[in-house]
């Protein structure tokens, strides 16, 4: 007898667990993967916004962990010294096994993942992002491992502010994107970046 489902991933698993589990009426608890913003206004304290930012993508679980903040809103007056402290705390990033006290970063689940990773870097600059610093595999021991890897991309003309990498649910951190830190679009004001927030679907 099941009297509760528990899981934790996808949005698309979650609704099949929601779906199985409303035939028999059993109790459901979810935590989902989702994007997970940071929004640094320029008159934030911007070293230690980027370095908690970037740290919970690339320090501790590869990213793969529902408080990792996979993107950012950063102004425009900011984004040059985010970006900058961001690509540093990469640059701090020791890969290996993870039961190595050493180890800050951990491999993706597998192969087949770390392709997906790489795929969506390229497809990222693709659309116009600007890789920081990463992009490819990562000097390390066997496994899936990706490089800290950053793209950034201002808000410009042409390119949009939902563009796939920067709001696209399936790259979730319980897929394993890991290692992987894409800051959205910049913004100049608060009517920017709502628009920003109210164009983007996540």
């Amino acid at each position: 007898m099941v009297d509760k489902l528990s899981f934790t991933g996808s949005r698309a698993v979650g609704q099949k667990v929601m779906t199985a589990a409303a035939a028999g009426c059993k109790r459901v608890s979810l935590e989902l993967g989702g994007k997970s913003p940071s929004v640094v206004f320029a008159d934030a304290d911007i070293g230690t916004a980027a370095a908690v930012t970037m740290g919970t993508v690339t320090l501790g679980l590869s990213g793969q962990v529902c408080a990792a903040q996979t993107r950012a809103l950063v102004h425009r007056d900011a984004m040059e010294e985010f970006l900058a402290t961001a690509e540093l705390i990469g640059t701090m990033v020791s890969y290996g096994n993870p039961f190595d006290p050493e180890v800050t970063s951990a491999p993706l689940i597998n192969t087949r993942q770390l392709d997906r990773v790489l795929g969506l870097i390229a497809r990222g600059q693709e659309e116009g992002a600007r890789l920081v610093c990463g992009g490819g595999r990562a000097d390390a021991p066997a496994g899936a491992f990706v490089d800290a890897t950053t793209l950034a991309r201002a808000r410009a003309a042409g390119l949009d502010p939902a563009a796939f990498l920067a709001d696209n649910n399936s790259t979730g951190f319980f897929n394993g994107i890991g290692d992987l830190f894409r800051p959205g679009p910049t913004f100049t004001n608060v009517t920017d970046f709502r628009a920003i927030v109210v164009d983007s679907p996540s």
